[in-house]
């Protein structure tokens, strides 16, 4: 056996294991969401969809699926606002490009429930009251940074030539930057878009000490200290499938654009 082939073995042994570790918890909830009793460890009693009804039956998770879904669609609409225009700024190099890129860029690497905490304390010297909005900022810090790194993935180095080639042909800006500049970062923005969405919606730690009343997670975070109940499962069963639908969409999205990008 040589050198390569015990590389690969180990790579497939490797790839194997963590997604064991990855799915084996979420198969497993979502197996327990669907049982017929309130039993959460095996043998499985049956299928059955009573827990779903009594989840979607809840006031508490109903209301706090509402707030997560209006934080997460303000936080959405903002963050691409803002990582759009980062990325059109980023067609041309300019000085300092690189110390802002990772200025921003720092929201991914600070740990999320230290600035949680920091902005709790950062509030309290204020005098701001805690509410769904006080999280607002930790959601905008962590959702930026990602959908600025997919546009600027996306830059095509013709993308001036583009422009230019319009511009001379009698386009103004504006129709440049609507019929050439914004259809070739368009797929990107879409997907950031919806990536933004899910980190949003599904957030734990960047909310837990700046949002008040609690949004889904922290509802089920909540939920699960007290007890834990199929009906827990199926909560957590529809947020894995709504997020992995999402990022699915977005890679949709996002394929393209790395195809034309690779011609």
């Amino acid at each position: 056996m040589t050198m390569a082939d015990i590389s690969k073995y180990a790579l497939v042994v490797y790839a194997a294991a963590i997604g064991g570790f990855v799915y084996a918890p979420i198969s497993t909830m979502v197996l327990f969401s669907f049982n017929s009793s309130s039993r959460t460890v095996p043998p499985f009693d049956g299928p059955s969809l009573n827990w779903y009804n009594a989840a979607l039956g809840s006031a508490g998770i109903v209301d706090a699926f509402t707030r997560s879904l209006v934080l997460g669609v303000v936080t959405t609409a903002l963050a691409t606002a803002l990582f759009t225009l980062a990325g059109l700024a980023y067609r041309r190099s300019f000085r300092g490009g690189s110390f802002f890129f990772y200025l921003i860029a720092v929201g991914i690497i600070m740990p999320g429930i230290t600035y949680s905490l920091g902005l709790e304390l950062f509030y309290g010297n204020l005098g701001i009251p805690i509410s769904l909005w006080t999280a607002l900022p930790a959601h905008l810090i962590w959702t930026i940074p990602w959908g600025l790194i997919l546009v600027r993935a996306t830059i095509d180095p013709n993308m001036l030539v583009y422009e230019d080639a319009a511009r001379t042909l009698g386009a103004s800006e504006a129709k440049v930057m609507r019929h050439v500049t914004l259809p070739l970062f368009l797929p990107a923005i879409i997907g950031g878009a919806l990536f933004a969405f899910t980190l949003s919606f599904t957030d734990l730690v960047r909310s837990i000490f700046v949002t008040f009343p609690d949004t889904l997670p922290l509802e089920i975070y909540s939920l699960s200290q007290l007890r834990v109940a199929p009906d827990i499962f199926a909560v957590g069963s529809m947020i894995v499938i709504v997020s992995i639908g999402l990022l699915l969409l977005a890679s949709y999205f996002l394929r393209g654009t790395l195809r034309r990008l690779s011609l």
